[in-house]
């Protein structure tokens, strides 16, 4: 026979527990400083990708790239050739973008592209303001109050082509642009503006 002998149980307290247990994340390294990319956030959106360039009828691929690497660095675009000749060039920069169109301009070469986003008017619609207001008065009203009009259009009906009680007002790109939504008054007219 074999006696038992009981040993005496120790309870470690949570707190003699807790510093033993091993800490360490293995994933630690992968964490990201936070000032570090709200800034390079910040940058990306401060710098719209411009968009492509159509060009037509380009018979001679090489000759044409030797001409746009005169104008600029190679790193700068990149090629895509398309159906029917057609070459569209993604520029890396707007200023890139810049240099190809006034050299597609001054040398009178088929093409076609988009307004870069910057330079897009910020368009909104005036509601409940007389057809027969007109344009200059509504002009003057908008810049009074901080706006910089580019174009206003009277909108009509489509099949009978009477005028509408609808502006259509085309504004410069600005920081402000949103704060024409607080405007409840054009001439002394009740209005409501609406993108």
């Amino acid at each position: 026979m074999v006696r038992s002998v009981k040993r005496k149980k120790t309870y470690k307290t949570l707190s003699q527990q807790c510093e033993n247990v091993n800490l360490r994340n293995r994933y630690a390294p992968l964490t990201r400083d936070e000032n570090l990319s709200t800034n390079s956030v910040e940058a990306k959106k401060s710098i719209p990708k411009p968009p492509p360039i159509f060009v037509y009828g380009v018979l001679n691929l090489p000759q044409m790239i030797h001409k746009l690497q005169n104008i600029v660095e190679i790193e700068q675009y990149t090629t895509r050739s398309m159906a029917n000749n057609t070459i569209k060039i993604n520029c890396t920069i707007p200023d890139t973008f810049r240099k190809l169109m006034k050299f597609m301009n001054e040398n009178n070469i088929i093409y076609h592209t988009y307004q870069p986003k910057e330079e897009r008017a910020y368009r909104v619609v005036i509601k409940y303001l007389h057809h027969s207001t007109d344009t200059k008065e509504i002009t003057e009203e908008l810049s009074n109050q901080g706006h910089k009009i580019r174009n206003i259009i009277n909108a009509k009906q489509r099949k009978t082509k009477e005028p509408l009680n609808l502006f259509f007002v085309d504004l410069e790109p600005a920081d402000n642009n949103k704060d024409i939504y607080k405007i409840r008054k054009v001439l002394n007219s009740c209005v409501q503006i609406e993108p």
